[in-house]
């Protein structure tokens, strides 16, 4: 009838580098601003889905099989926008903004082990940029206090 072909397998890829097997099963965005775009749209389905947890607990009760439903949607959207947040930490800073972004939204909403490796090569890429705001923000220290004299 037609022509069998003898199934093989894929090669497992050999990966040397941890950092490219996460960043390969996290699957970020591909820029920037669509991540940040995924992230505000997830932060508006879960506080979408939290409204309406609020709502139907007044109308119905607490205990009742509609909250329960409702608090189970609302905690799968807070897990959305988490995960959301955590795929755009994998994307690489643009600069130094974006560095202090990722920063923040760690700090905020906690991370993993994972993530240092993101930040680490993010600093280590926009290392020089890095100095010289910090070396700016001395300066401008450094003017008030003279004019404040």
């Amino acid at each position: 009838m037609g022509e069998v072909i003898p199934f093989r397998p894929k090669p497992v890829p050999v990966v040397t580098d941890e950092f490219t097997a996460i960043i390969d099963w996290i699957k970020p965005p591909a820029d920037w601003w669509t991540g940040q775009m995924q992230i505000q749209l997830a932060h508006h389905a879960y506080m979408f889905a939290d409204y309406r947890r609020i709502m139907l607990c007044r109308g119905h009760g607490k205990d009742s099989p509609e909250a329960q439903e409702a608090r189970d949607i609302t905690r799968r959207a807070f897990s959305a926008w988490r995960m959301a947040g955590l795929r755009q930490i994998f994307i690489p800073a643009e600069c130094v903004r974006h560095l202090r972004w990722k920063q923040e939204w760690l700090r905020r909403q906690g991370g993993a082990p994972e993530t240092a490796l993101a930040i680490a090569r993010d600093q280590a890429a926009l290392a020089d940029r890095i100095e010289a705001a910090q070396k700016a923000v001395a300066s401008r220290q450094a003017t008030r206090k003279a004019v404040q004299r």
